[in-house]
């Protein structure tokens, strides 16, 4: 798999977690009030490229 489906992957999964767990409330709800869905799309990708390395080690092993 290349890194830029597994980088695709996670966001979508880092979204749909941050759903889940309640966070796209106050402050996430502020930020996509001013600056739309990419802020909180935004936040899904920092996770998603945080996460990356510790996915791409379990798959490659």
């Amino acid at each position: 798999m290349t890194t830029l489906i597994r980088l695709i992957l996670l966001v979508l999964l880092s979204a749909a977690l941050m759903d889940i767990a309640g966070l796209r409330t106050a402050f996430f709800q502020e930020m996509v009030e001013r600056h739309g869905d990419y802020a909180y799309m935004g936040v899904a990708l920092a996770i998603a490229w945080l996460t990356m390395p510790l996915v791409t080690r379990q798959f490659d092993s």
